[in-house]
């Protein structure tokens, strides 16, 4: 039975034991998840004197050392020079990491790839409610930096101030570095014990989610480091993907019949405890992972999906992985290129992965890519069709698959510009002006103005690709009186055919009267949209 104890540690010991090194995050933790909101949030509790929860430390000797999570650290790595006792942080990663970056002034990136600059959260002197605020251009009157407020030079960096702000900081200092934290000390060998205590109390407070816990009962294979080594290398704003799906991947290549909460517990139970279950995740998992680049690679060059935020589901990487995983890493040969593009658009328009189908058509794709990868060969079949009024009734606005894929469909035609009808970039840009936008066809305002919803105006119908500088400009006119000047250059026409816009002299979008002009354009490209979704897709994706 573990034996518990309890303290208290003022930060100004914390520092102290950050100092030595002392402290260790084992490889169950998950990495550091806070934002600077959340920092200036702690401090600003700390500050007022708020409880901000207890900290819970596994006690242990050398004996843990394999234990030690090498990579991804917020806090001062252990030192084993130093110590002859290991002090595991179960529970308050994230707060300590705070007080110890704040410290510093560090800059480190959170687990979303979100940069964070401790050096940049400052004290604010301006009789705000926030006493600590994130900021790039701070009032060099009012605002100043915590880093060195908590310096051993922080008298030398203040001395010229006026009394009442010097005061105000080394009343901000004493707070902090006096504040005390309450610890709860568990000495125990047991690793599941620590382990069961590290998921009941994360559950309880902060939740961690079915894939954390997966990574948490694994950790004998240190997939954590394998996770975020594999993320480095992913393209495109892919390197946010999500844990669940690096699971889910592992679980259907291990061929478990489910999915979610039930399936990474199998999988990890079969890891943690049976020598055969960490053989194979051990000698496959390097493949599981080359297929989930490879699936990546695909969607961004064969499938143009350059931005990770426009796939219509991550899953899609889970199930085109399991293609490549049974595949043996190959590039698909033509008659397999066909069926995966058919899957694509198909799972994407008629929302195959939202609902409670999804598991069942997750798990049927993953089988048909399995006998696709290892036959060769193989039909992916379109039973079901999204309704005939689908793209008219679905706003721009939402993040629905449908949404992003018909972001992908105005891609896939290079869009060009109004203007000039050179290509418009789709990928970063360096100039704000150049930026990508989505542009109401018929504006906003002005369809407002003549007693349109938003629901309609809002439709995917009416939406196209505009750069920023072009979108602006254009503002509320009518598209006979922002499109007028370009209608007679000899660029017009194929622009015009890249955007999907019907653009004939017959074509409604010239009507002065505008809820019949809105009308017909609406139903004539939703008409234009849904023949090139099914062109896409080689074969009917929508209802008659």
């Amino acid at each position: 039975m573990p034996k518990v104890d309890f303290e208290q540690k003022s930060i100004n010991q914390l520092f102290d034991w950050f100092d030595q090194r002392c402290l260790a995050v084992p490889e169950l933790q998950r990495e550091f998840v806070w934002n600077a909101q959340r920092a200036c949030s702690l401090l600003d509790s700390i500050f007022k004197g708020y409880p901000v929860g207890t900290a819970m430390i596994w006690r242990t000797g050398k004996e843990g050392t394999w234990l030690l999570r090498h990579t991804l650290h917020a806090l001062p790595a252990f030192d084993p020079t130093q110590n002859s006792k290991i002090f595991f942080l179960i529970d308050g990663q994230q707060r300590l990491s705070v007080l110890h970056q704040v410290r510093r002034g560090e800059t480190i990136r959170n687990s979303n790839g979100r940069e964070i600059r401790f050096g940049d959260i400052y004290l604010s002197l301006d009789n705000s409610e926030d006493h600590f605020v994130y900021l790039r251009r701070p009032d060099e009157q009012i605002h100043f930096k915590v880093t060195s407020i908590l310096s051993d030079r922080w008298q030398q960096s203040f001395r010229r101030l006026p009394a009442y702000k010097y005061r105000q900081i080394k009343e901000c200092r004493q707070r902090i570095l006096s504040y005390r934290l309450p610890f709860i000390f568990v000495e125990t060998k047991e690793l599941p014990d620590v382990r069961e205590t590290f998921i009941r109390i994360n559950t309880q407070g902060m939740r961690i989610t079915e894939a954390d816990k997966a990574f948490t009962v694994a950790a004998k294979v240190k997939p954590l480091d394998r996770f975020h080594h594999l993320r480095e290398l992913l393209p495109n704003g892919y390197g946010a993907l999500d844990k669940a799906i690096y699971w889910t991947t592992l679980v259907l290549a291990r061929g478990i019949q489910d999915l979610g909460q039930k399936a990474f517990a199998r999988l990890t139970k079969e890891i943690d405890r049976d020598e055969s279950g960490r053989l194979w995740f051990q000698r496959n998992e390097p493949k599981v992972s080359e297929s989930i680049k490879l699936a990546c690679d695909y969607l961004v060059h064969r499938l143009h999906v350059f931005d990770f935020r426009l796939l219509p589901y991550e899953n899609m990487i889970a199930v085109l992985a399991h293609f490549f995983y049974w595949n043996n890493r190959a590039q698909p040969n033509r008659t397999q290129h066909e069926q995966i593009r058919r899957w694509f658009w198909h799972t994407a328009v008629v929302n195959r992965y939202a609902g409670s189908g999804y598991r069942r058509n997750i798990l049927g794709d993953a089988e048909f890519f399995k006998r696709l990868g290892q036959a060769r060969k193989g039909r992916y079949l379109m039973t079901e069709r999204a309704a005939a009024d689908s793209l008219v009734n679905e706003s721009y606005r939402g993040s629905s698959a449908l949404s992003r894929a018909f972001q992908l469909l105005l891609a896939l035609h290079k869009p060009r510009y109004i203007t000039n009808g050179e290509e418009m970039p789709l990928g970063p840009v360096a100039s704000s002006r150049n930026a990508k936008e989505l542009h109401h066809i018929w504006p906003r305002d002005l369809l407002k103005r003549n007693g349109i919803s938003a629901k309609r105006y809002n439709s995917l119908c009416n939406i196209c690709y505009l750069v920023a500088h072009d979108n602006r400009s254009f503002g509320a006119l009518h598209p006979r009186r922002y499109f007028h000047e370009f209608r007679t250059q000899r660029h017009f026409a194929r622009s015009m055919r890249s955007h999907l816009i019907p653009h004939e002299s017959t074509s409604l979008l010239w009507n002065e009267n505008v809820k019949r002009g809105f009308r017909g354009l609406i139903e004539a490209r939703r008409l234009i949209i849904q023949r090139e979704f099914n062109k896409a897709a080689g074969g009917r994706l929508f209802e008659a």
